[in-house]
């Protein structure tokens, strides 16, 4: 007899910065350990598929997922108002998602874009009560936006005409296809492939304009949890967006105590589409220790 999947519980839930509603998924039983799935720029939390649904993850694990403010199916705040992405809004969002589904010491999973959303709570909502941090193929937060080139530098991915200007549609839809491409080492099967693109028409043109601007400081991210929160960091060994020398930086900044790194080979910068199997075996793996410890 075929199993049947768990039921998802689908909500929206009120960030107390300015009243954005957040959609957010969960899956599982709330008794286990969370695992809280945020993606990355200009998709939605549906790039999860293959973990929220994973049979073993769901075993020792509460999934949970939601979509960024103006993503999926989150609302878009107003783009002329003074700083509507910035650290204490995005992380507003976050917290109404723990709160919401009653959670207490979530693990992080975070994907490119995503990696800065945790440093995002963290700086506004403390790390006490984070159990710790999944860094997919991302560059995390340096001390302040000063020092903020430090990170940019790892970034090679780029540039895509069009991607952040909606004056020529043309343009736009061909950047949306290079962006595509670029995710991964192997091209996606074309159901993917729809599936991403589909996302990428749902985010607005002025929301990715304002995440590439948008205000950052993650002191008390980088000073703080750097010294007390665990952290795993798995990257695509073929990541074409992101410079892999990013990981002898990381080191730098983190206690290598609570630092552990894991390459997949044969995957690039979304090494958790390409290669579900053995991501999934790492993060279960990392993760199963981090919540016994």
């Amino acid at each position: 007899m075929a199993s049947t999947r768990p039921t998802v519980s689908c909500e929206l839930f009120t960030s107390k910065a300015d009243g954005i509603k957040v959609y957010a998924e969960a899956i599982g039983d709330p008794g286990k350990p969370a695992l809280v799935y945020i993606h990355g720029n200009s998709t939605s939390s549906g790039v999860w598929d293959h973990q929220f649904f994973d049979e073993e993850l769901l075993k020792y694990f509460y999934q949970v997922r939601f979509d960024l403010r103006g993503h999926g199916q989150s609302e878009t705040p107003d783009v002329d108002s003074e700083s509507p992405f910035d650290n204490d809004k995005q992380g507003s969002d976050v917290a109404a998602v723990l709160e919401g589904f009653s959670i207490k010491n979530p693990i992080f999973v975070s994907w490119s874009y995503g990696a800065l959303i945790p440093g995002d709570y963290m700086s506004v909502h403390g790390f006490a009560n984070v159990r710790g941090v999944v860094v997919v193929d991302g560059l995390t937060a340096s001390y302040t936006p000063a020092t903020s080139p430090d990170v940019h530098k790892f970034f090679t991915g780029g540039p895509y005409p069009g991607f952040t200007d909606n004056n020529d549609t043309m343009k736009m839809h061909q950047a949306y296809g290079l962006f595509i491409r670029a995710l991964t080492y192997q091209p996606l099967p074309r159901e993917w492939q729809l599936k991403l693109r589909g996302m990428m028409t749902e985010c607005a043109t002025a929301t990715r304009q304002w995440i590439f601007k948008r205000k950052k400081d993650w002191g008390s991210y980088m000073e703080g949890a750097s010294k007390t929160v665990p952290k795993l960091v798995i990257f695509g060994k073929q990541d074409g967006m992101n410079s892999l020398d990013y990981i002898d930086y990381i080191k730098t900044k983190w206690d290598p105590s609570l630092l552990t790194v894991r390459l997949i080979d044969n995957a690039g910068h979304a090494s958790f589409l390409e290669q579900p199997k053995q991501f999934n075996e790492t993060l279960l793996e990392w993760a199963r220790k981090t919540t016994e410890a």
